[in-house]
């Protein structure tokens, strides 16, 4: 009798655990709501006007001011109002913190001129890299006597002792106030193209790239050269081209948000409503505090350079078929 029992309590047990009716229920947690972004244009603070030719080649936001430097082809734009030196010039301008044009200087020779990176020193000065082509320089034709046998009547041509182009390293030296303070040169046997200058201690390291021969295929390596502040290059070293890994995306960081930018082909992950039917920059500006994203913008064009500084917030410069914009964003 107490065999059955048990054996009684256990079916019972059994199928109250199986019964629909006595099982418990699934909790069900329900999804916060997904807050929907709304893409919003970036206005440009300033449209540079370029032409065909026309370029920004680095930007160097400072304490208070912005400064962006490049080469033009055009004689006048509405940010270069200094008079055309020759066939291309290099150039520096400078913005307050509110993107006005404080002031403008073209860099250059009556020859074509490039100028393609700058750095500051400590006192606020500028230096701005660049290169010049270099002109033949011929030779002066020997004056024949009348003595000297000459029946062929060949006349003698003027020899070249060096290749044109843009062989001619140049620096330049402006003051926070806009004023050219030096000039400085250094003459390559091969064409040169700097990319970038560093201020090291007391001195600049330009580094670069060179093209040698003017048969094609032309052969490229890389060069570093060596200056001081007072204007006495050093000896050019070269190495090979490596690879340079890009990210596909730029970041900056304020002090309170996280500022991304790059090429969206379709949607963005946590962003509703945003579907480009063509690759469309953007800007993503997220919290630091939790993570999220705070606005995204849309981007006139394709990023070229993007900075934070405390005083001014994010100042971007970006490019779209013949117009370059600088835009600011003046944030914590």
């Amino acid at each position: 009798m107490k065999a059955l029992t048990i054996k009684a309590l256990l079916i019972s047990l059994m199928l109250s655990v199986a019964s629909p009716a006595s099982a418990a229920k699934p909790v069900v947690t329900k999804k916060p709501p997904v807050k929907e972004i709304v893409v919003k244009p970036l206005l440009p603070t300033l449209d540079t006007n370029f032409a065909e030719g026309d370029d920004i080649a680095g930007m160097v936001v400072g304490a208070n001011s912005v400064n962006f430097v490049g080469t033009v082809e055009t004689a006048t734009t509405s940010v270069i109002t200094t008079a055309a030196l020759g066939g291309t010039d290099g150039y520096i301008v400078n913005l307050d913190s509110n993107g006005k044009q404080i002031w403008n200087v073209r860099l250059g020779t009556p020859s074509d001129d490039v100028a393609t990176a700058m750095t500051t020193d400590a006192a606020g000065n500028l230096w701005v890299v660049g290169a010049t082509t270099v002109p033949l320089d011929d030779v002066a034709v020997p004056v024949v006597s009348p003595t000297t046998i000459n029946p062929s009547q060949i006349v003698i041509q003027p020899t070249s002792q060096m290749p044109p182009g843009l062989r001619r390293v140049m620096v330049w030296q402006i003051s926070p106030t806009g004023t050219l303070l030096n000039t400085f040169s250094s003459d390559f046997p091969e064409v040169v193209v700097p990319t970038s200058i560093t201020a090291k201690n007391s001195s600049f390291i330009i580094t670069g790239t060179s093209v040698t021969g003017m048969s094609q295929p032309a052969s490229t390596r890389g060069f570093s050269l060596p200056m001081s502040t007072d204007g006495t290059f050093g000896s050019a070293q070269y190495s090979p081209i490596k690879p340079v890994k890009t990210s596909p995306v730029t970041s900056v960081k304020s002090s309170q948000y996280s500022w991304q930018s790059f090429v969206s082909t379709g949607g963005i992950q946590g962003v509703v409503g945003f579907k480009p039917k063509v690759p469309t920059s953007v800007l993503i500006k997220y919290s630091l505090k939790t993570g999220g994203i705070v606005n995204i913008y849309s981007l006139p064009g394709t990023l070229l350079s993007m900075s934070y500084k405390q005083n001014i917030g994010v100042v971007l410069a970006t490019t779209s078929r013949l117009h370059t914009y600088i835009t600011y964003i003046h944030s914590n």
